[in-house]
């Protein structure tokens, strides 16, 4: 449906731009009707889910926010860690209404300057 979508609207362009003038306004309608039914085809493909990845968590008395990025093979979630100033292997944070997780692995040491730090929980 997207390509089909999406060479409607190539066409509804190609006659904006290609139309004599000659057909004034009611060619100028019809090629910008064309062009936006070809946009319509062509989002209404996009149905794609999004996963709530907006997280909070608390490390002592520090409120971070986690974003998980991907899941990995072994079950846990690759996840991006910011206000984390200095997130080590082996903290915990602690989510409302959850058990507390431990970061298992902090990445790169240059990360962004302590404002966030990749991790796995």
């Amino acid at each position: 449906m997207s390509l089909l979508g999406l060479a409607v609207m190539v066409s509804g362009a190609l006659l904006l731009a290609l139309l004599p003038t000659s057909f004034g306004a009611a060619g100028y309608v019809a090629a910008i009707a064309v062009l936006t039914a070809g946009y319509g085809l062509f989002q209404n493909a996009n149905n794609t889910a999004v996963i709530p990845a907006q997280l909070e968590a608390m490390r002592g008395g520090a409120r971070i926010g986690i974003t998980l990025d991907r899941p990995l093979a072994d079950g846990t979630w690759h996840a991006l860690a910011r206000n984390a100033r200095r997130l080590r292997q082996g903290d915990t944070l602690r989510f409302a209404g959850t058990d507390a997780l431990t970061a298992s692995d902090t990445g790169p040491e240059n990360s962004a300057s302590g404002s966030w730090m990749p991790c796995s929980v």
